[in-house]
């Protein structure tokens, strides 16, 4: 197995495109991210956290949000880790504009909480460790980390994981007992090259059947499985935090045939749901102090 590495050692060498990493050009921080009158009609959570954010950031206080999480959460190494989600984040949360990194780790932990609290026989990994550019320059890491996951998730029926491929995100659910992995991309037509991750899929699965002296079989990867498309736009990000819902259809269904998934786009109420679970698992299970991913400050 390949030694851990430390978590301040997993940085790409090669960034995503700008639109993907960057503030928003429109962000100004101090600056309301909705107006008046998109508050008005925004959830409950969105109203809530947008003047979280207009309190902290009038008073320069600070700069975004802190998120605790435990090795339990995501199969990490380290016990206990952080990640943070930039106030820049929220607004292209708040705009349905391209997500970043930080908001689709937050709806994975909601997942994980939510499959916990179901006792759904799911896990989710990182998706920061399944990025393209963290298995570009970490594969060997990637590789063992996925091992793991099958030895720890051996009662599992899916596991599955948010994919960046830099400027594009996608839902990858890898079903062992149909020995398949699901592509959920919302735009299917676009050309995508899969190779690293099917790679390194690939390798992590033949380690754990090997281990385990299981009968080694090949994983079949369906890069166009039917999903939801988007239409034009930045969307992709909350596209994919719906397919995590409907990739818990396997459970249910004997046969990946009997799997059915529309592929109509999704209405502006779906999209409105989704923002408004971010924006509460922020307030509930981030910013409130009795939140199990509220991160306790030394003298608090």
């Amino acid at each position: 197995m390949t030694k851990d590495v430390a978590a301040t050692e997993l940085k790409p060498k090669k960034v995503a495109p700008a639109r993907m990493t960057s503030s928003n050009k429109n962000f100004t921080i101090g600056q309301p991210l909705l107006t008046a009158d998109e508050l008005q009609s925004a959830g409950p959570a969105i109203t809530a956290l947008h003047n979280y954010y207009t309190r902290l950031s009038m008073a320069k206080k600070k700069s975004g949000i802190m998120v605790a999480f435990k090795r339990i959460h995501l199969l990490r190494s380290l016990d206990s880790e952080f990640l943070v989600v930039a106030f820049a984040d929220l607004y292209e949360l708040f705009h349905y504009d391209a997500l970043d990194m930080s908001i689709l780790r937050c709806y994975t932990l909601h997942m994980v909480k939510e499959a916990k609290a179901k006792a759904l026989p799911v896990v989710f990994l990182d998706p920061e460790l399944m990025s393209l550019s963290i298995i570009t320059v970490h594969k060997s890491y990637v590789v063992d980390y996925v091992t793991k996951a099958f030895g720890k998730c051996a009662k599992k029926q899916c596991i599955m994981f948010a994919h960046n491929l830099g400027a594009h995100w996608i839902l990858v659910a890898i079903v062992p007992k149909w020995n398949k992995v699901l592509y959920f991309d919302s735009q299917r037509s676009r050309p995508c090259n899969h190779d690293l991750l099917k790679e390194a899929l690939d390798e992590a699965f033949l380690s754990y059947t090997t281990t385990y002296g299981m009968v080694s079989k090949k994983l079949a990867h369906v890069t166009k499985f039917p999903c939801h498309q988007q239409r034009p736009g930045n969307e992709c990000g909350f596209y994919t935090a719906h397919h995590m819902m409907l990739a818990l259809g396997p459970l249910d269904v004997d046969k990946p045939e009997d799997l059915e998934v529309v592929t109509t786009p999704l209405g502006e109420d779906v999209l409105d749901n989704i923002r408004e679970d971010i924006a509460s698992f922020i307030m509930s299970e981030v910013i409130d102090k009795k939140g199990e991913f509220h991160c306790q400050r030394p003298g608090q």
